[in-house]
Formats: structure tokens, sequence, C-alpha cells
């Protein structure tokens, strides 16, 4: 590994210092202590005594003056941190020979930034490994790459209770180092190293970074690693009904550390304003603050996929990032067969795209009758209406269709009187007078399933169908 004096001039933090650099370079390979002021190629850094009583660090033309300290002090320092780094890089080289996985490539990372807190995570924010302690609210690494290449972009916040926050351009490239790990195999990662301790990034940081990235560039791991796979790509095919292999949803799977089997969960959120900061922003807050999920962002809706069996532990959180957030989201009950997931998709986005929701998030179940009402209407084949809704529609009562709308009402309330009398805004004992007329009129019994559903979707038909006539005129 090479060195810069400004590299060497973090080696020497803690120590009284004046630095007198002209052109810097990362040079450095080799290292002299002598007895008086030397100097060499362009390679070389000497450390000797001036007669100031200063201790200096030479190289070419830059130098750094040491205080209040001897040479051997001074290079006992220096020398420390050089084989801590030469260190780190033999073992970089010899876990490249023996492609380690990449768990073990991972804490390359945090030994190189040991004053970083360090995150690795794939495209989509899901965290695959995290060094040190977090003293702030997460990052996303995308939001970062856009604002470091966005010009004038400001004080972009996420979320009325502070979920994520995101505050300037300037900010980020004094305290967040930002990259991309691209394997040789075509597979690549993203990694961001964060202040800890007061520690600011400088073009130290930056060197390490890339030479880091050269050190992956070189590695290759099999592309099915199941971190390292395209697991989003086969939680779309599963979500758009595309076929899939066995092999295929095993990885996905064991991704997401549980089987579909089990149960699972299935949270669409949607975006009105099509805020792709906030679309960003939701998937790795939502890996953040739920770890056993799987969360994605595809087209304009984040998916977050929960195993059914954490649903206590997790829903809350969950409700909570979408309430803060503010965008709207229907969550399913439980499936359990991947052929399943594209139907309850479908199901939430008709309930997303069809309703003004007064508050989020809202459940499929609640919606269900709607989103039967709709897949009936969009049959291509026209359905044959009821006979009995007819001769009920051809009667007349006190006002026009009375005895239909009375029967639509009591099944639809599942046969509660009570309920119904209220919906219709009248007396009970009207209401009983004309469920007596109606079980005179109709052939089928009123407390039988089928006949019940059969009913009220004729009648769902036939109002569509009157609709379309009045369109026609």
């Amino acid at each position: 590994m090479t060195y810069s004096m400004k590299m060497i001039e973090q080696f020497l933090s803690g120590f009284q210092i004046e630095t007198r650099f002209k052109r810097d370079a990362w040079e450095i390979e080799d290292f002299h202590v002598t007895q008086e002021a030397a100097s060499g190629s362009s390679s070389e850094l000497y450390i000797f005594p001036g007669q100031d009583g200063a201790v200096y660090c030479r190289h070419g033309n830059n130098e750094i003056l040491v205080f209040g300290s001897d040479v051997f002090t001074v290079a006992d320092r220096i020398m420390e941190k050089v084989q801590y780094y030469n260190k780190w890089e033999r073992r970089a080289l010899q876990m490249l020979g023996e492609q380690s996985t990449h768990q073990e490539s991972f804490a390359l990372i945090s030994e190189l930034f040991p004053d970083f807190t360090v995150k690795v995570m794939t495209p989509e924010g899901r965290l695959l490994y995290v060094d040190g302690e977090q003293s702030f609210e997460p990052v996303n690494p995308r939001l970062i790459y856009l604002m470091k290449n966005t010009p004038n972009c400001y004080a972009v916040v996420q979320g009325k209770k502070n979920i994520s926050v995101f505050w300037s351009k300037e900010y980020y490239l004094k305290h967040i180092l930002f990259g991309r790990l691209i394997y040789a195999d075509g597979v690549f990662l993203m990694f961001s190293v964060m202040e800890k301790e007061g520690e600011s990034i400088t073009d130290v940081e930056v060197h390490l970074a890339e030479v880091l990235q050269k050190l992956f560039a070189r590695m290759s791991f099999n592309k099915a690693d199941e971190t390292l796979s395209t697991s989003a790509g086969v939680f779309v095919k599963l979500l758009d009904g595309e076929k899939t292999t066995p092999t295929e949803v095993e990885l996905f799977e064991s991704v997401w550390n549980n089987s579909v089997k089990d149960g699972a969960i299935l949270a669409v959120i949607s975006n009105p304003a099509l805020d792709r900061f906030s679309e960003s922003a939701i998937v790795y807050t939502l890996t953040e603050k739920i770890p056993a999920a799987f969360s994605l962002q595809h087209n304009d809706y984040t998916f977050c996929l929960i195993p059914a069996a954490r649903e206590a532990q997790e829903m809350p959180m969950l409700k909570a990032i979408i309430e803060s957030i503010e965008l709207n989201a229907c969550i399913s009950d439980s499936i359990y067969s991947w052929d399943q997931l594209k139907p309850t998709f479908e199901q939430a986005e008709y309930v997303l795209k069809k309703n003004d929701l007064s508050q989020s998030p809202v459940w499929c179940r609640d919606y269900m009758w709607e989103y039967y009402l709709h897949c009936f209407r969009s049959m291509e084949k026209e359905l044959p209406i009821q006979q009995d809704l007819l001769r009920l529609k051809a009667m007349k009562e006190e006002s026009d269709n009375a005895l239909l709308e009375t029967l639509y009402c009591f099944l639809k309330n599942g046969g509660r009187m009570s309920q119904t009398a209220d919906e219709l805004h009248i007396h009970l004992s009207t209401l009983k007078y004309r469920m007596q007329r109606i079980e005179q009129t109709v052939h089928f019994d009123l407390h039988d399933y089928n006949s019940r559903m059969v009913f009220l979707l004729s009648y769902e038909m036939l109002k569509e169908r009157e609709k379309e006539q009045k369109k026609r005129r």
C-alpha cells in the first residue's frame, strides 16, 4: 500500500505538529529513520531530528514538523499505523486468493475504517452488514448519491416524525463516504462510511475506499450466493406471476429467512405524489426498522413482505412508519402460496387506486366485496341476472323498487334486521312487513349462502348494466 503526507498527518493525531505541504501524492512506500537531514526518491519518507528541536518527517518538498517529542517516538507511531494497513492489505490479498465468503470480506471494510461506522447493503437498501453503534437516524445511500450529484439539493425531509431525515449535500460530502463494491462477476453492493465520534471524511478515506474498490473488483462470488443473488428479481417474478424455478424460490426464501408455507403478509405502499426521494427512503427505513421483512421498491409501489409469525411484533412498527410518512398503504391477510402473491397485489393495487383513503394503512379484507364485484364486472362473458331479482324489480310498493332495495340491504348486512332498518331509515315493523312480502315472492332460501351470493352479485350486475344504458342514451 502507498501512503501520502496527509495520511501520515492523520497517523500523528495527538502530537503537536506543523505541516508544510506543496504537492502531496500517494507515493510513499519506504520509511527511513536517520540522525540528520535527508531526502530521497519520491517513494521514501525520512524521519530525522532538526536543529530547532523538532522532529522532521520529509517527503520530497513536503514536511511535517513534530514538536515536544523525539525521533523514535514519532517513528514508532508512524510504523505502528503503517504495519496495521500493510497487514490489512496482506490479509485482503490472501482472502482474495482463497475466495473467502462475502461476509468475511465485509469485515475488511470495518478494519479499513476503524474510527467510522460502516454499512453494506444491497441496491434495494437491504442491510447485509453493520459495524459500530449508530448515533443518528438511518441514511439511505441512494439519496446520498443523488445529493452528491444533484446541484442545489438541500434539506430533503422525509416524514413528520423524522423516521428518516436528510440534510444538505455539503453535510454528506463532509460526513458520509458512499460507494459501490463491484465484483468481477458483475454483482455489486453499496457501502457507506459514516462519522462515529466526530471524525469527518477526508481525502485519506476517499483514497482508502478506492483501494478497497480495486480489491473487491478482483473478487468473484457465485451469483447464486444468497445475499448477492438476484433475490429482488425473483420477488418481482413472483409478483408478476412469471414462471420461477424451485431453486429461485428456495433462494429467495433463504434471503427472506422464511417460507411462504408458514404464512406471509404483504404490505403495498403507494406514493400518490410520485416522490422518488420518498420511495427510495421508505425501503431503507423498513429494512432498518423491520429486519424480519423483505422490502423492495418496484415501479410505483414499495412492497414489504412480513412473516405471518411476526405479525404481532412487526405490525405496530409498520403502521407507525406508514402513518409517519403519510403515504397510502394496503395490507393483506396471510398468504400461504406464492401463487397467491400476484392476485393479492392486484387487489391491494385496486384498493389504492380506486379509493380515496381517509386513513392509512387499510386492510384488503375490508374491501374484499368491492374487489369481487370489480372482478365480476371485468369478465368478458355476460352473467345472467337472477329471476327473483327481476321479479322484485317489477313490483311497486310505496316507493319504486322498495322490496328489491330492502332485500339487497338485508342480505348485504348478513340478515341483521336492526342494522338493515337503520340503513334504510325505516321502522323495524316496516322492515318486517317488507320481508314477509319478499319471502312470499322469491323462490330461494334467504338463509342459503350460495343463493344469497348469486342475488347480491346479480344486483350489482343489474346496476352496472343500467348505468351503461343511461350512458348510451
